[in-house]
């Protein structure tokens, strides 16, 4: 093991706190850096990050989002609000005797790489506040006591209210929702209504019986046009190509990520579509039939048609945009062509009045704090347009090949249908293991040469889609990639043979990090044990249709039909090494 190293960590929500945890683990001291006053990020608690307006929910089940050392409702999952779980995370942190390594209310100003030394300078402004331990109730006992000694990071100088840190590595946690993307409509200055970002909006109280235009139909998009639509005289939705693979947060009485499985995961293209076809198919059966209400047939209208299959493509795991088509007359519009001062023009032609618009449209891949000491080592993993980092440059999303694992982005793998935390949790397990050399990383040379093969397979599986979202994987083909590196993959016929209702849980249910903890370097296997076990998996009439088509492809591929075997009946495609 290499000697005990301290690391900046930008960031404290769900990525950072977990890298936080893997390097205590390993020994090490992070030294942690977060601008709000709680931990939790965009899902901060009392509702200052981006995701805290009145009704935000998780698009990920309980099951999905907890941590593979503090379990959290996975015998019956549940979608609980944002809110939720930012207190989760502060738990955490409180389990884990995390807090004494976080500052809050402390902005990183500038990072510079001391090229002979190999060390970072990073100074901060702020307040360095700490939270007090926090009295929360918990079921799972503290975590063992750490080998040795940790001890906090000294500052390496003081100048005003600039404090400089001197460390040996630094962990990007900050995620991309740091600039707001700002609309560039022609005549948008002319506008006399109001203009909001989503990241601004809090409650749908300032939109009654107003005419709003809402732009952008993602997740939080999708919530908010529903909200809004509640309320306004009129509403319309402009969206520039399509909103995604909708999945509703329910499906069949359970939380709709429990078909997010191994299972799943592992048919080929052509059947994912047509499974998608005959869900369809039951969704508008289920409307005529009285099962189902009637929004259902909206979701069925959008998803159908569009040559989306469920792997390879984005998800918008929310039920906000055919509601509101349904219930609330919300029109459908194509992309801004100009705003007028009381109006907006879109490409069909056609021009409503309105007094609001509310701008879904996301946030900038820049990290403010990065550009003006280390633009010489941005440039190599830019994105094409000269902006922000582009995960797909770096070595799987998470180092830069340049920099012999020194600086590592840990958040940045978007899953199309999964969840953020259990990937950042499984980069945070490699990139401690990479501090303490128990991993070692390729050349440089070989780093770009695997993102750049990297980048092809992504871009060729999900198309342009990849090329517009480019932290967007597969979950359980990318994560399955860390685990190879690691040497912590599952092995499903071992569990099988040892605990079948383990390896039930695990093939069929979501597609969180415990399963990783099962075998190889840092398994907690009696505790994953358990929790696989007890795993919720969805009802047979969800996966029963999997397991047959699964089947039937492998009966194909055995006759010759190659492009119809499951890839990786027992695990995901998998990526470059």
């Amino acid at each position: 093991m290499k000697k005990q190293q301290t690391v900046a960590v930008v960031g404290a929500g769900a990525s950072g706190i977990i890298v936080a945890r893997e390097l205590l683990h390993h020994g090490h001291t992070p030294v942690v850096f977060e601008g709000l006053d709680n931990v939790g990020g965009v899902f901060e608690s009392s509702g200052q990050g981006p995701g805290g307006y009145e009704g935000a929910a998780l698009t990920a089940s309980s099951a999905m989002m907890m941590f593979s050392d503090y379990p959290w409702d996975y015998k019956k999952s549940k979608m609980y609000s944002c809110r939720a779980y930012g207190e989760y995370c502060e738990r955490y942190c409180t389990v884990k005797d995390l807090w004494p390594y976080i500052n809050l209310q402390t902005f990183v100003r500038d990072v510079k790489y001391l090229e002979e030394e190999r060390k970072f300078l990073v100074t901060v402004e702020g307040k360095f506040a700490k939270k007090k331990r926090a009295d929360f109730d918990h079921t799972m006992p503290a975590e063992e006591a750490f080998e040795g000694v940790v001890q906090q990071a000294v500052p390496l100088s003081t100048q005003g209210n600039l404090v400089t840190y001197k460390v040996d590595r630094v962990a990007i946690c900050s995620g991309s929702n740091q600039v707001k993307a700002a609309p560039d409509w022609q005549g948008l200055e002319s506008f006399e209504g109001t203009v909001t970002h989503s990241s601004e909006y809090k409650s749908n109280e300032p939109f009654v019986g107003k005419k709003v235009v809402l732009v952008g139909a993602g997740e939080s998009g999708s919530d908010i046009a529903y909200m809004i639509s509640c309320v306004a005289s009129q509403a319309w939705i402009s969206i520039r190509s399509h909103p995604g693979f909708i999945i509703p947060r329910q499906l069949l009485g359970t939380v709709s990520d429990l078909d997010t499985s191994r299972l799943r995961h592992s048919l080929c293209a052509k059947m994912q579509g047509w499974l998608t076809n005959m869900r369809n198919k039951q969704m508008r059966m289920g409307v005529r039939i009285g099962k189902l209400p009637g929004w259902w047939s909206k979701v069925a209208d959008l998803n159908e048609g569009t040559g989306i299959k469920i792997v390879s493509q984005y998800g918008t795991k929310s039920e906000g945009l055919p509601r509101a088509l349904h219930e609330n007359g919300l029109q459908m519009k194509p992309d801004i062509l100009r705003v007028r001062p009381r109006s907006v023009v879109f490409t069909d032609g056609s021009e409503v009045e309105c007094d609001h618009i509310v701008a879904n449209i996301g946030y900038r891949p820049a990290l403010p704090y990065l550009e003006a000491s280390m633009g010489k080592w941005l440039d190599p993993v830019r994105t094409p347009c000269g902006g922000g980092v582009d995960p797909r440059r770096l070595y799987k999303n998470v180092f830069h090949p340049d920099m012999e694992g020194r600086m590592a982005w840990v958040g940045y793998a978007r899953p199309c249908f999964g969840a953020i935390p259990p990937l950042a949790e499984m980069q945070a397990r490699l990139f401690a293991m990479v501090c303490s050399g128990e991993v070692e990383l390729p050349s440089a040379e070989n780093m770009h040469k695997l993102a750049t093969a990297d980048r092809a397979f992504w871009l060729d599986l999900l198309g342009k889609n990849g090329e517009r979202i480019k932290s967007l994987v597969n979950h359980v083909t990318y994560a399955d990639s860390l685990a190879e590196i690691m040497g912590c993959k599952p092995n499903l016929w071992r569990l099988f043979l040892t605990s079948p209702r383990a390896m039930w849980g695990a093939w069929l249910g979501p597609i969180g990090c415990t399963q990783y903890r099962l075998y190889g370097p840092h398994n907690r296997h009696e505790q994953a044990l358990e929790v696989m076990k007890g795993m919720e998996v969805p009802v047979p009439r969800v996966w029963f249709p999997c397991l047959v088509m699964t089947a039937i492809g492998y009966l194909l591929s055995c006759l010759g039909f190659s492009e119809y075997y499951p890839q990786g009946i027992i695990g995901g495609t998998n990526a470059t090494q």
